[in-house]
């Protein structure tokens, strides 16, 4: 009888160790989870400040503003057709051309 008590005891011990250990390994997780939680919050914050940061600064009539307040240092100009060049009018070194062609086709383009 004696020996069932002590090992009851011990099994009732050891039942007891290994609650709290999993009740300390849970609060440590539902801390860590508690963090993350709080850390996507404030991504999820700051992101949406960069979006709206993005979206006023990418404004094509800021941008424009900004062109003009700046112009005395950046001397833009707007493009126009003449601004670009086709690939035919581009020099390229002898033997360094460009494959032109897409597939078996060729584009035509530089003949």
């Amino acid at each position: 009888m004696i020996h069932y008590c002590v090992i009851s005891a011990i099994i009732l011990v050891g039942l007891v160790i290994g609650a709290s250990y999993v009740n300390q390994a849970t609060r440590e997780i539902e801390r860590e989870v508690r963090a993350t939680q709080l850390q996507i919050a404030k991504n999820n914050q700051e992101l949406q400040i960069l979006n709206a940061s993005w979206e006023y600064l990418t404004n094509p009539s800021f941008v424009e503003q900004l062109a003009s307040e700046h112009y005395q240092y950046i001397r833009l100009i707007p493009s126009t057709e003449s601004s670009y060049s086709t690939l035919a009018e581009i020099p390229f070194i002898e033997g360094m051309e460009p494959d032109l062609t897409i597939g078996s086709i060729d584009v035509g383009i530089g003949n």
